[in-house]
């Protein structure tokens, strides 16, 4: 009995320790699960939960009775030295067969695609005790059942599916397995629509289905988002999350109108690559790693609200009075923004008003954000934009007054037709007072004059009488702004002599001499007797005065702000005759003017007149003396 119980307690050793290098132990008490895991005799442990099955196969003569874990092993206590720093654990793929104890470590990459995606469902869902059983069954039975004992009369793999311990559950999973024709996971498909104004939409269908179609939960994605729009989340052109239990949708809003398209990025979500090798005892496969999925949708049309502008110039800075206050305007969208379309393509159309506002006699050197309080317009005009670019011309009327008038153009919310006002992003306006966008209605100065003469030691000397009318109240002064010029300061008066028999007329200005010229000061006033050493009657060579006619001429060259004028040879007030031997007055508008001789002349009497006058004037001169001696006699 000694050497019997002996023996007996011999043949345990030598059990335990061949369960050991064959990849076997003889387990704990009897279980159907394992929830964290098991470790055997030598060191090894499964990972995971799994089953333990007793009595797998019973052997002839003295091959004792299996205890088999159905699990994976962790690649680092099993196989050091695993190339590729496997991701998955290892998953033994042969049972039963002792292998040589000198064999060496022989990996070597497989692309069996049941094993593939047997290893991704071990580290995306299936960690139950029953599916990872189910794993390893299948890993013997399906991926590679030519290896081991797997193909042999002991048909290990027949008889680990029909071992009582293995759970339900576990050939539940296996029926699910072999219902597969494919391989693989699928991402999306994603989906998505633009509507409104902003454009908004969800991007749908994010998420990864695996080979039953069921949503995967827990693999990491990051959404992206190429064009002008934001996830609603994020406020930003990505957004970054885990997969849940349903397939799900990201709400995103356009920053601006244009093209986009969405991108989905799923971190590890299909199966990757396989390595195959040998331990000590056992054939085993491994992963490499999984690849990531990507799914990508668009690109939609995005529309936005948007803000019209535009520039402006006025047709004419600078007109007459009597002219008309007309402007050109070249709608846009503003920088930033972009014009939208409507929903049938076309340019969204925009209400745009002009206004034109008086400034008087002065323009404001800078623009203003907008018309000050209480600022009226003198005309205003309503346009429509039926598209940017296009040239919009509009007329508002005669400009009522001289002066300065500027545009204001503008778009109002409020004044859009229904349908397109909410494309609109707020009112605008351009400013008041811009360069380009003021004009000047010239003012007409008034000149009123009457030429004489004057006699004198040194001869006859001609003076003139001016009155100036119509200037602005501060003319002369105004200095200009960045548009218009600084005003012009004098008015020119120049004499002029028409030789005796030229005829003084416009249309014969060229015959005429120029006597001299001074300048006055372009404002309103009164000047009166206004000469110059130059302004002297032409003497020939004997001193004799030259016969003729003296005719003054008023001249302004014009500034921005009042008109140009030269006054008509042909008004007789601005007329003086010297030395003409005519038989009567020259008469030009029906008036005889000053200067021309009223009396009979030496050739109608025959009389001295001057003679005659010198005579009284001496005779006077002497009575005068004879009763001053008479008084002081007396």
């Amino acid at each position: 009995m000694h050497h019997a119980a002996s023996l007996a307690r011999s043949l345990t050793v030598v059990l335990v320790s061949l369960a050991a290098v064959i990849g076997i132990a003889v387990g704990p008490a009897r279980a159907d699960v394992l929830e964290d895991g098991w470790i055997s005799s030598d060191g090894r442990r499964g990972s995971g939960s799994g089953l333990l099955l007793h009595h797998v196969w019973q052997g002839s003569g003295s091959e004792p009775t299996s205890v088999h874990w159905a699990g994976a092993l962790v690649p680092s206590t099993v196989v050091p030295s695993v190339p590729d720093a496997l991701a998955t654990d290892l998953w033994c793929i042969e049972s039963g067969v002792l292998a040589d104890p000198s064999a060496s470590y022989a990996w070597s990459t497989d692309s069996n695609a049941r094993a593939s995606y047997l290893l991704w469902l071990a580290d995306h869902g299936w960690d139950t005790p029953g599916e990872r059983a189910a794993i390893h069954y299948l890993l013997y039975a399906d991926a590679y059942p030519e290896r081991g004992w797997n193909t042999d009369a002991h048909d290990m793999a027949a008889l680990i599916y029909a071992h009582d311990e293995f759970t339900a559950p576990a050939r539940d999973a296996v029926a699910l397995f072999r219902e597969l024709t494919s391989f693989t996971n699928s991402a999306g498909p994603l989906t998505t629509t633009a509507s409104g104004i902003p454009s908004t939409g969800e991007l749908a269908g994010v998420g990864v289905t695996d080979a039953w179609g069921r949503p995967v939960s827990g693999l990491t994605f990051t959404a992206t988002i190429t064009g002008p729009a934001v996830f609603d989340a994020t406020g930003t052109s990505t957004v970054s999350d885990v997969t849940g239990e349903a397939m799900t949708s990201l709400a995103w809003t356009a920053t601006d109108a244009g093209e986009v398209s969405f991108a989905v990025d799923y971190a590890d979500a299909a199966p990757g690559g396989l390595t195959v090798g040998s331990s000590i005892a056992q054939d085993y496969v491994g992963g490499t790693g999984f690849t990531d999925l990507t799914a990508s949708t668009g690109p939609v049309t995005t529309k936005i609200d948007f803000q019209p502008g535009g520039t402006s110039q006025v047709t004419d800075a600078v007109v007459g009075q009597g002219s008309v206050l007309s402007d050109s305007f070249v709608p846009a969208a503003i920088a930033g923004t972009e014009w939208q379309t409507s929903a049938d393509g076309t340019p969204v159309p925009v209400i745009y008003t002009v206004a034109a506002y008086a400034l008087g006699d002065t323009a404001p050197a800078s623009a203003n954000d907008s018309p000050p309080a209480g600022a009226v317009p003198v005309a205003t005009a309503s346009v429509v934009a039926t598209a940017p670019g296009e040239m919009l011309d509009v007329d508002l009327g005669v400009a009522p007054e001289p002066g300065f008038y500027t545009f204001v153009w503008s778009v109002a919310r409020a004044d859009q037709s229904d349908g397109f006002r909410d494309y609109i992003r707020a009112d605008w306006d351009d400013g008041y007072g811009l360069p380009g966008e003021t004009m000047s209605v010239l003012h007409e100065a008034e000149v009123s004059t009457e030429a004489s003469t004057r006699s004198t030691s040194h001869g006859t000397f001609l003076v003139d009488e001016v009155f100036l009318d119509g200037f602005p109240s501060d003319h002369g002064d105004w200095e200009g702004t960045q548009a218009f010029s600084p005003d012009a300061g004098t008015v020119t008066l120049t004499l002029l002599f028409f030789a005796e028999g030229a005829s003084v007329t416009d249309d014969n200005i060229g015959a005429a001499e120029l006597v001299g010229s001074i300048a006055l000061p372009a404002e309103n006033g009164h000047y009166p007797a206004v000469g110059s050493p130059d302004f002297r009657a032409l003497i020939d060579a004997d001193g004799i005065e030259i016969p003729g006619t003296y005719v003054f001429v008023t001249s302004f060259e014009g500034d921005d702000r009042v008109a140009p004028f030269t006054t008509s040879v042909e008004d007789v007030h601005e007329q003086v005759e010297v030395g003409l031997t005519h038989a009567g007055p020259v008469v030009t508008d029906g008036t005889v003017p000053h200067s021309a001789a009223a009396a009979p002349t030496l050739a109608e009497t025959g009389v001295d007149w001057m003679a005659v006058v010198w005579i009284v004037a001496v005779g006077l001169t002497l009575a005068g003396a004879l009763l001053r001696v008479r008084a002081r006699r007396g």
